[in-house]
C-alpha cells in the first residue's frame, strides 16, 4: 500500500499546468510568444481573474477561443490591467513564481497593440 501510495504522489507532483514550466512558452497556437531583451511577450484577451489556489494575480490572459493561459499582475511594476480588460492585447514583462502552490505568474510591464488581429489564425 505505501508502494502505491509513493507512486501516486510522484505522479501528482509530475503533472503541472503547461504555463506553470520555466523551460517552455506559455502559449499554443492560438497566441505568439517571444523571447526578448526586456523579457517574454504574449498575445491575448485580458479578462478579470477568477479564483485560484495561488491567490496571485488580478486578470488572466485568454487565447481565442477563451481559455485561459496564464495569469497576469501589474503589481510590482504599479500596471493598471483593468484598463485593458476585453482588449486583444501584447502583453510585456516576465514570468515569476507566487508565493503559494509553486506556480508561475506573468508580471505585466507593460502593454502593446497586437502584431496581428484577433480574428486571425496563423497557419
Amino acid at each position: 500500500m505505501r508502494f502505491l501510495t509513493i507512486i501516486l504522489g510522484l505522479f501528482c507532483l509530475a503533472l503541472s499546468p503547461a504555463w506553470a514550466k520555466d523551460d517552455r512558452c506559455a502559449c499554443e497556437q492560438a497566441c505568439t510568444c517571444s523571447k526578448e531583451k526586456i523579457g517574454a511577450s504574449m498575445e491575448g484577451r485580458i479578462a478579470p481573474a477568477g479564483p485560484s489556489i495561488y491567490m496571485e494575480g488580478s486578470h488572466e490572459l485568454l487565447d481565442r477561443s477563451g481559455k485561459v493561459f496564464a495569469r497576469l499582475s501589474g503589481l510590482q511594476a504599479d500596471f493598471d490591467l483593468s484598463a485593458h480588460e476585453g482588449q486583444w492585447v501584447k502583453v510585456l514583462g516576465d514570468w515569476r513564481p507566487t508565493v503559494e502552490a509553486g506556480g508561475k505568474i506573468f508580471e505585466v510591464r507593460g502593454v502593446t497593440a497586437p502584431e496581428s488581429p484577433p480574428g486571425l489564425i496563423e497557419p
